[in-house]
């Protein structure tokens, strides 16, 4: 069994998953700026972030459950 180049193994599967490649670079250029662009202010005005902060250090938010 002969083996294939890995230049042309790359263009074949290339032409078969660009759209799956240019979708994981756009969204993780969304995402990375989006990401780069919250502050440590916008982090402590955050419900969402507060309720992270909650989970990940429990001992430090005064032991509770989360409940409201």
């Amino acid at each position: 069994m002969r083996q294939e180049p890995l230049a042309s193994y790359l263009r074949t599967q290339g032409k078969i998953y660009w759209p799956f490649l240019i979708g994981v670079g756009v969204w993780g250029a969304l995402i990375s700026k989006m990401y780069a662009g919250i502050t440590e202010e916008d982090k402590k005005n955050s419900y969402y972030w507060k309720k992270i902060e909650a989970k990940l250090h429990p001992q430090s938010h005064g032991g509770s459950h989360g409940h409201h």
